[in-house]
């Protein structure tokens, strides 16, 4: 299972990521390349990641740190998408995207450091 997940990751950063590099060469279906991989990456690869996350009993807190950095990965793909083909709300999503990233994952993120830290 986990083999499967990893290699769509791959596969779908690969396209991500060489829809760039066509679009800077100006070779046809760049775009089209690029917004495939980010939509695979965005709506494929995260949410079969957080399932097979959340399939495995852990403490809360991780559980609130996964979904803070889920929402705020996938916000921001949204708002990435709605950019790239120049849709109305782009702004406003990479905004909250941002928030959940500034005021939930990385709070989280910094106290499990501290507490792991003080454990040891």
């Amino acid at each position: 299972m986990k083999i499967i997940i990893y290699t769509t990751a791959l596969i779908t950063t690969m396209a991500f990521v060489s829809g760039w590099f066509f679009a800077l060469l100006h070779l046809p279906g760049a775009s089209e390349l690029a917004i495939l991989g980010f939509l695979g990456f965005a709506f494929i690869f995260l949410p079969w990641a957080t399932y097979d996350y959340f399939s495995v009993t852990r403490p809360l807190s991780d559980k609130l740190k996964f979904m803070s950095g889920f929402g705020s990965a996938f916000v921001v793909a949204l708002s990435v998408v709605f950019k790239l083909m120049q849709l109305q709300g782009a702004q406003a999503l990479l905004v909250i995207g941002a928030a959940l990233l500034i005021f939930g994952f990385l709070p989280l993120l910094f106290i499990s450091i501290y507490r792991k830290s003080m454990r040891s």
